[in-house]
């Protein structure tokens, strides 16, 4: 008996229909009950009452016989899929693209376990804006993004598994000099007379920060645009200028020139882990495990 006698079997089963049946198994319903007879005959047992031409009727034993061929399939499936993630680990590939954080939520160091562990995974990471690396995963160029919710309506294939890793909150860098810099908490119209330097535009950052100073009442004034936060900490360092950035994306790089104010009305974004189930790569799903655990590892400010 094969793995394909018991499809057969199940799908009669649960169509109740030898005709139906043999369309959804796309072969005709001759071969369809050549294929029963056969498994009756294997088994030395009716399985499929034909008293009733017009009704097909499962006997006692064909129930019994459904359990087992469900049970025997779904661990063949099983064994398949097992197999399949060994083979993936030993010699397969993952192209990962990341907004430029790894580093301060420890997910490098997750990425380099990984490669310590399957060293024949081969791996490659992009470091660039959201955006970006959305409409390169919507291409199939990259199997999976690592992206905060801001980005997320760049999205356009709803099946996208989107795996929330931590949570993070909006702050605002100033000089320490800066006379806003004695406030606890600052609102988006405090800032309006203050010039800013930002991640630039499809960064997520860029969009929130033209949101909530338009929802401030005024437009604000961008001189400096960077992707890379210790060139904007410096800028804002050795300036009046302030930036909007993540707390844990910005904290490694805080120097005493510098000061962090959170916002009178908090603004919080999820960084998420995205990816085609559809495209099933046992790697992915084995790095994210990685990234899981190190994030859960690090420790909470």
């Amino acid at each position: 008996m094969t793995i394909d006698d018991l499809r057969a079997f199940i799908a009669t089963y649960e169509a109740q229909s030898v005709s139906n049946a043999a369309v959804s198994l796309q072969m005709t319903q001759s071969a369809l009950s050549k294929r029963l007879k056969g498994i009756q005959q294997e088994v030395d047992a009716e399985l499929i009452s034909t008293a009733n031409r017009r009704s097909l009727q499962i006997t006692e034993s064909g129930e019994t016989f459904y359990r087992y061929a469900q049970q025997l399939l779904s661990q063949y499936n099983e064994m398949r899929e097992a197999v399949t993630t060994v083979e993936d680990l030993r010699r397969g590939s993952i192209r990962i693209g990341s907004v430029p954080i790894m580093s301060q939520y420890g997910l490098m160091q997750a990425l380099t376990n990984f490669m310590q562990d399957y060293p024949n995974v081969s791996v490659q990471l992009q470091e660039t804006e959201g955006q970006r690396i959305v409409s390169a995963l919507q291409s199939q160029l990259l199997d999976a993004i690592i992206i905060r919710d801001l980005n997320t309506a760049y999205l356009q294939h709803h099946h996208l598994s989107q795996i929330n890793l931590l949570d993070d909150e909006l702050v605002v860098v100033l000089p320490a000099n800066h006379p806003l810099a004695k406030k606890a908490t600052l609102a988006p119209a405090d800032l309006a007379d203050n010039a800013f330097t930002s991640l630039p535009q499809g960064s997520g950052v860029y969009e929130t920060l033209i949101k909530l100073c338009q929802a401030a009442g005024f437009t604000p004034s961008i001189h400096f645009e960077s992707t890379h936060i210790e060139t904007i900490l410096s800028v804002v360092a050795n300036s009046q200028q302030c930036t909007l950035l993540f707390k844990e994306s910005v904290r490694p790089f805080m120097t005493d020139q510098l000061v962090m104010r959170p916002l009178t009305t908090p603004v919080t974004s999820h960084l998420q882990f995205v990816y085609d189930p559809d495209r099933h790569n046992a790697a992915v799903q084995q790095l994210l495990r990685y990234i899981q655990s190190a994030i859960k590892s690090q420790p909470q400010h």
